[in-house]
């Protein structure tokens, strides 16, 4: 499995077409101030806190699909068992529900709901 990488100020405009690309704003764009990783397929980002609370999941278009979406979480889940993390969070925002799909495949269980906004807690690898 390719290792991941830490953000760096020149990954910002390919973060920032992505997410835009999503829909996103830059008000909803968090990834400099979270913790951001990159691999050969996207990256992700996480906010650091009681429980880690993942804030960006992006596989590149070019590359979507089952494996790679995969590959990339498994990525995350191993930085977060070297952390010593049992689960994190997920938001789903409201404008993208289709997300809670994956949630549930991560076997995760909705515990909030804020304006609109579902938040789940995903164990890592499907285990508390």
């Amino acid at each position: 499995m390719e290792e991941i990488r830490t953000y760096t100020p020149e990954d910002k405009e390919y973060i920032v077409n992505a997410l835009t690309d999503e829909g996103l704003t830059e008000d909803e764009m968090t990834f400099e101030t979270d913790e951001t990783y990159l691999s050969d397929v996207g990256f992700f980002s996480y906010r650091e806190g009681e429980y880690p609370q993942m804030t960006h999941f992006y596989v590149d278009k070019d590359k979507r699909g089952f494996d790679n979406a995969q590959k990339l979480i498994r990525q995350f889940w191993k930085l977060m068992i070297e952390k010593g993390v049992l689960f994190y969070i997920m938001e789903i925002p409201k404008s993208k529900p289709y997300i809670a799909r994956f949630a549930k495949y991560l076997k995760g269980n909705e515990y909030y709901k804020k304006d609109g906004n579902r938040y789940y807690y995903i164990p890592i690898g499907g285990r508390l």
